[in-house]
């Protein structure tokens, strides 16, 4: 090896027509930790379930009925919820076909993340609602009005103190889980919070803003370490990789980029024929599966990222 960085992807010149399933675009991709199994979700109102190794699709999920917008995925329990513009949150077993429970909500969801335990989940709804599930007895727990705007990013810390909000009013806001009152404002991008992603070990923060721009934050306290600009267009994807060492960042200019948490450094860029609408990684941040407006789902490996 030369020691340079390699982005590629699971055989290029099959890599369209083996992956462009989708009717519409792709809006969410979720992965297990390991990156064996990956969901794809977007217009058409499919999820469709692939194996990594061989890009192909295994599985479809059919229960939504309007763009499905946002997955969650947990690796310990084997469940996924899925959020959709119809409004409803969907909790699947992913063993199974059929929908383990349905939960009616109103304006459509546009974010959602589960637990690190697996048993609770939280989205954000495009009415600015943060809505609280709980997986294990099959319940809503809460719905409270969280933003002015439509919600475009949750978080739960590792502990289940705090959870995260982002939406398009420009602002993050943290929440006491127990009391469920707001703790923290954070007046992040001025022209919206359109994507965001909290460090494993619940220590950093970042949001992503329509200008292109990538704002580090020191959690909880709020404290802007960095700002970063390496798009050109709103940013749609954010995820920290590596033991915390990098980030994959990819928005509506087309490009997935790899750069250094610490210093804001690039180190790959991949470019793909429309925009960048949603993007998931393995906790190696090895692989990379990333959704286009096109309905194309790209397979990446990173290389040699040291």
């Amino acid at each position: 090896m030369d020691g340079t960085v390699k982005v590629w992807r699971l055989d290029a010149m099959q890599a369209r027509s083996l992956t462009q399933q989708h009717d519409g675009g792709i809006h969410a991709v979720a992965m297990t930790t390991t990156g064996k199994l990956v969901a794809t979700a977007g217009q058409d109102h499919v999820i469709r379930l692939w194996d990594f190794s061989t890009a192909q699709v295994t599985r479809t999920l059919k229960a939504h009925h309007d763009t499905v917008s946002c997955l969650s995925m947990a690796s310990a329990t084997g469940r996924m919820v899925s959020g959709s513009h119809d409004g409803s949150l969907i909790v699947w077993d992913l063993t199974q076909s059929e929908p383990l429970q349905i939960y009616d909500g109103r304006g459509g969801q546009g974010a959602i993340t589960i637990s690190f335990d697996g048993k609770k989940a939280v989205s954000g709804s495009l009415d600015g609602d943060l809505i609280l599930l709980d997986l294990e007895q099959g319940c809503l727990l809460r719905q409270w009005e969280a933003h002015r705007r439509n919600i475009n990013f949750v978080a739960v810390t590792p502990d289940w103190h705090f959870i995260i909000s982002g939406s398009s009013d420009g602002t993050l806001k943290v929440w006491n889980s127990d009391t469920f009152n707001c703790v923290l404002t954070l007046n992040a991008h001025h022209d919206g919070v359109t994507a965001g992603t909290l460090a494993e070990d619940g220590t950093i923060l970042l949001s992503g803003g329509a200008d292109g721009t990538v704002r580090i934050w020191s959690f909880p306290s709020g404290n802007l370490l960095r700002t970063v600009s390496l798009h050109t267009a709103k940013i749609r994807t954010l995820q920290i990789v590596r033991d915390q060492q990098f980030v994959v960042s990819g928005g509506y200019d087309r490009c997935l980029k790899v750069w250094s948490l610490s210093d804001g450094k690039p180190v790959a860029t991949f470019v793909i024929d429309a925009a960048v609408m949603a993007a998931a990684s393995d906790r190696t941040g090895k692989i990379t599966v990333v959704g286009d407006a096109l309905g194309c789902a790209h397979f990446l490996s990173l290389e040699n990222l040291n």
